[in-house]
């Protein structure tokens, strides 16, 4: 542990010499020794210490008592007194500041040190009082911001409901009015847009859909780092340390991949001329006393994850809000990036924290709870591995990382490009792909009960091969959908040549 750091303020100088050395002996280091009200508040400025003595007669216009009514109250350094004096009126003036300590002078090194010792303990309780408070304060405005996210993600998808409900009878229509199509198709995307939003609101309120399971975070992150490579600008390096004896975490595997790539985005855009990114990991346990001496993590066994960066880092103002929904400082982006995370770490059991510091980087901890000794790992385990989104750019907190191509939604891939035709509730299609003109056959059927539509996709020149099937909530959806399939399958065809 650092020896704790004394700032000594006192005018006369064979007194601050005996006191430097008197300290120095006891253990304590001693970043400076001022004889003045100004240059205390100066060098505190610089470089706050742990704790300041104060002579109260100084010479100057500020006295001891006037120079730490003036120190920043938001460091909470604890001052003591030091005087020959003694009186009532220097008392009261003295106790309005609130000392941690009043020594007289002449006093022995014993004295001073244990005065010390007390000021220290004291600072020490009250500091983690105060961060056990901003702890639960914190606990529970994320709590309610959860509840708030629920209720408008309810809200929103029920008017999503009704949206899809209109444009799906406006696709009928659109089969006898081919110029309707697009602008449905264009709704429908918005559409799409918007059930993403939702899918987000509830993923940070914690009611996400996941699918936890046993999984090795070292082959996780291993293959999540093979991604990264070829994503992030190659100023920028990327390296592990996952050792191979971790314990076997239990958390969705697809969505740990997505934490990982959305927080290696966040690092990228913040090493803008480079910089180096780690990853690593470590297994780690809480007791029942760390966890009621303070600490945000439920007793258990983890699985801890670091992602560090060494890029501009984030000021104290921008981080106090680093996991609220729609927090941002970029123009263009939604605030719901890190926001997602945090709803995955809680909702799988876990814990997630960050620190950081401008011009120090970034450092982001996620707590995995490890899976119930004796659990195998499925011989399928998944890789984590992301599938490309639409790439929302967020405040501390970027969705998707850099230079990933923006993929056109379902409503959009084909466009509707294709004259489709009627045959009682079913509807169908032809359309020919170059360069060899092979035909593809397009049918859209309603589902029983009509809670859906079902696509298929086949060629009829090629009998032997099985048709590609798919389901869809909407006709519209369910027609470009189709058309896609039918664009994909000639693309897989071409990569076989």
């Amino acid at each position: 542990m650092a020896a704790p750091r004394i700032l000594v303020v006192e005018d006369e100088a064979i007194v601050a010499l005996h006191l430097r050395r008197q300290l120095v002996k006891l253990g304590y280091e001693i970043p400076a020794t001022v004889a003045s009200g100004e240059q205390a508040l100066k060098e505190f400025e610089a470089s706050p210490p742990d704790l300041v003595l104060m002579d109260i007669h100084l010479g100057g216009p500020l006295d001891g008592i006037a120079t730490a009514s003036r120190l920043p109250r938001d460091h909470a350094v604890p001052v003591i007194y030091l005087t020959a004096y003694s009186e009532d009126a220097t008392l009261a003036r003295a106790s309005a500041t609130q000392p941690y300590g009043y020594l007289l002078k002449p006093f022995s090194e014993r004295e001073l040190h244990a005065m010390i010792q007390m000021a220290l303990a004291r600072s020490r309780a009250e500091r983690a009082e105060r961060e056990a408070l901003h702890c639960r304060q914190q606990a529970e405005k994320m709590a309610a911001l959860g509840l708030l996210a629920a209720g408008v993600a309810d809200d929103f998808d029920g008017l999503l409901t009704v949206i899809y409900s209109q444009l799906e009878t406006l696709g009928h229509e659109a089969l006898d009015h081919p110029a309707l199509s697009e602008p449905i198709a264009e709704a429908f995307e918005e559409a799409i847009e918007k059930e993403k939003l939702i899918r987000r609101l509830l993923a940070f309120s914690g009611r996400q859909k996941l699918n936890p399971g046993p999984i090795s975070v070292h082959h996780l992150v291993a293959h999540v780092i093979k991604q990264l490579r070829g994503m992030l600008d190659p100023s920028i390096r990327v390296q592990s340390d996952t050792p191979d004896d971790l314990w076997t975490a239990r958390v969705d595997a697809a969505q740990l991949g997505k934490a990982l790539t959305l927080l290696a985005a966040n690092a990228g855009e913040a090493m803008l001329d480079g910089g180096t990114l780690t990853i690593a990991a470590r297994n780690t346990e809480f007791d029942q006393d760390e966890v009621a001496a303070g600490t945000e993590v439920a007793a258990g066994r983890y699985v801890l994850l670091t992602i560090a960066d060494t890029g501009a880092g984030m000021p104290d103002h921008v981080l106090r809000h680093a996991f609220e929904p729609f927090f941002t400082t970029r123009p263009n982006g939604d605030g719901l990036g890190l926001s997602l995370v945090f709803g995955f770490a809680r909702q799988s059991g876990g814990h997630i924290s960050i620190d950081s510091k401008v011009g120090g980087g970034t450092t982001v901890r996620l707590w995995l709870p490890v899976a119930p000794r004796g659990q195998p790992l499925p011989a399928d385990e998944p890789s984590g591995e992301v599938a490309p989104e639409p790439a929302d750019r967020s405040g501390p907190d970027a969705v998707i990382p850099m230079n990933r191509p923006r993929r056109p939604s379902p409503a959009r891939a084909g466009a509707l490009s294709v004259p489709w035709h009627k045959n009682g509730d079913a509807l169908f299609a032809f359309t020919v792909a170059p360069p060899d003109d092979t035909r593809y056959r397009l049918v859209v059927e309603p589902l029983p009960r009509r809670n859906g539509w079902d696509w298929t996709v086949w060629r009829p020149e090629n009998s032997d091969e099985p048709p590609r099937h798919g389901r869809a909530t909407s006709v519209v959806v369910a027609m470009a959908a189709a058309e896609a399939a039918a664009v994909q399958w000639t693309g897989s065809e071409r990569s076989k040549v």
